[in-house]
């Protein structure tokens, strides 16, 4: 436990640093531990460190100094097993996080952590389940990101469940709101379900709220178009590029200009069949 004198002493320094470059950083850490030796919380920050930069050998070392300085500190067995899933070693990483959640089995941190190594794995349902109780566990309720139930209803898909993989993200738009990056893997789902008439009505909310009508017609385009409607696509994509040209004198980005052409790609694609020409005999 880091004592008050030490909590004194470190946290200016680190108040100074925290936004520093993360050699400085590493710089600060090291001082610090050769000043305080037996702290086992600085070499899991230094541990973390190395590991962000990609040091794994030395975040191993550091993480099971923190070990045999403090063994009943269970948070060693968390950053273990994110260590080990980092380097690809899934299995591992399970042992760890399984210790780790068996003295913390309300960290909602800890089961995203066993989550993706059982996707890791190809467990995709077991790790549905434990994204499904790291949701569960989050508090407060509203700490909760988009990105926590995009995993959930990537994996729900990669076990098969469609239908509950748009429900996840309903939840999640239900408790965060109309969120773009939840609504588009609902669309597509939907699609992939064959529920077209769902996919446009999903679409159209999002229309409906901020951003470029011509972005949203764009994305219309291409959903119908995947949906085998291609003359209702071919009639969004022209939108499109009717508001596009009508603002050509002001466009400046390189992104308008990839829109253009994916507009463009997309009216040609959905073109009507050329006639066939008759010869003579």
């Amino acid at each position: 436990m880091i004592s008050a004198l030490l909590v004194t002493a470190l946290l200016a320094p680190r108040l100074a640093w925290a936004h520093a470059a993360p050699g400085d950083r590493l710089a600060a850490l090291t001082h610090a531990i050769n000043l305080h030796p037996r702290e086992a919380e600085l070499y899991l920050e230094r541990g973390d460190l190395h590991r962000a930069g990609g040091d794994f050998s030395r975040a191993r070392a550091d993480y099971l100094r923190a070990r045999r300085l403090q063994p009943a500190l269970p948070v060693v067995d968390l950053k273990l097993g994110i260590l080990a899933l980092e380097r690809a070693r899934p299995s591992r990483a399970l042992r760890f996080l399984d210790r780790y959640l068996q003295d913390r089995p309300g960290d909602a941190g800890g089961w995203r952590w066993h989550a993706r190594a059982l996707t890791k794995l190809g467990r995709a349902q077991d790790a549905a389940e434990d994204f499904r109780r790291a949701t569960a566990a989050t508090s407060p309720s509203d700490r909760v990101r988009p990105e926590d139930f995009l995993e959930w209803a990537k994996a729900l898909e990669a076990a098969g469940q469609r239908p509950e993989a748009i429900d996840v993200l309903d939840e999640g738009m239900r408790r965060l709101g109309a969120i773009v990056s939840l609504q588009l893997p609902a669309i597509s789902l939907a699609l992939d379900l064959g529920r077209v008439e769902e996919a446009v009505r999903r679409l159209e909310t999002l229309q409906a709220g901020p951003g470029r009508p011509e972005v949203w017609l764009a994305q219309r385009g291409k959903i119908l178009e995947r949906a085998g409607l291609p003359d209702e696509a071919r009639r969004a994509y022209a939108a499109a590029l009717d508001i596009l040209e009508a603002h050509s004198e002001t466009r400046a980005s390189r992104a308008e200009d990839d829109l253009e052409a994916s507009i463009r790609a997309g009216l040609r694609r959905t073109a009507p069949a050329e006639p066939a020409v008759e010869t003579a005999p």
